[in-house]
């Protein structure tokens, strides 16, 4: 028999699916459903349904009842209701011995207010003079040089970009930047074939050089890759689309 709607539910625990709360709105099942219930502890609200057959206990007292029953997570009812009684007993005690005290502004709420503002100004402060100073190091893209660029990259999705000696480039299932015509459609378009290539010296003003590619045809318009990584492995992305969510696509060198 169909159960109602309750403004708090918890799904249906069973050997492959562990109990898991669900948001307002949830209907319960017909008790044939499933082999046992998850229950909250404390139900803000009772829910009228009958449990069984020439029942008149509400749904949310099932668990409780004892027997096969058991709440949330597959554990009795004689652990559960220990556990968190013991949980709430000292946050419980700790707000009866505060209500106590006398609130004056140099109690324990100044002292305590006065400390984190001083440890921020500590915290904030430090770090910039540290980073002032050179303690803290500032992350440096590497700066290839054109034999350095030359080689294959690749990426996802099979992406793979030839850099060879003199400027031609070759490229497979390459991401690129599509037509004007294509961009509100898409971030990128997916492109074959040869081109030429050569360094961009920071052409986005964001501090780092780079690799500008044209491929022949009309697959994609010229495509700029960042430089990232490190000396010793370094990277090319662009990020194609919104700047606030787009599509990062990273290469990486497998040979020189």
């Amino acid at each position: 028999m169909p159960g109602t709607a309750v403004p708090w539910a918890c799904s249906v625990c069973s050997s492959s699916r562990p109990c898991c709360c669900r948001s307002w709105g949830w209907h319960w099942p017909s008790p044939s459903s499933c082999p046992r219930w998850c229950s909250p502890a404390w139900p803000p609200v009772t829910s009228a349904a009958p449990v069984g057959s020439g029942s008149r206990r509400p749904r949310w007292s099932r668990p409780l009842s004892g027997g096969r029953w058991r709440p949330c997570w597959g554990a009795p009812l004689t652990a559960t209701v220990p556990a968190l009684t013991a949980l709430g007993v000292l946050p419980a005690l700790w707000v009866a011995h505060v209500r106590t005290r006398a609130w004056r502004w140099w109690g324990v709420w100044g002292r305590s207010a006065l400390a984190c503002v001083a440890l921020f100004a500590l915290t904030l402060g430090g770090g910039l003079l540290a980073t002032e100073a050179g303690l803290v190091p500032q992350y440096e893209p590497p700066k290839l040089t054109t034999t350095e660029l030359t080689g294959v990259w690749h990426g996802t999705d099979g992406a793979e970009l030839r850099l060879r000696p003199g400027g031609r480039a070759e490229a497979g299932r390459l991401p690129a930047e599509p037509a004007d015509e294509d961009w509100r459609r898409r971030d990128y378009v997916t492109c074959e074939g040869s081109g030429t290539w050569e360094p961009d010296a920071d052409a986005d003003n964001a501090g780092r050089d780079g690799v500008l590619v044209r491929l022949d045809g009309d697959c994609g318009e010229d495509t700029h890759w960042s430089i990232s990584g490190s000396e010793d492995a370094p990277e090319l992305f662009v990020l194609f689309g919104d700047p606030d969510g787009g599509e990062l696509r990273i290469l990486k060198r497998t040979s020189g």
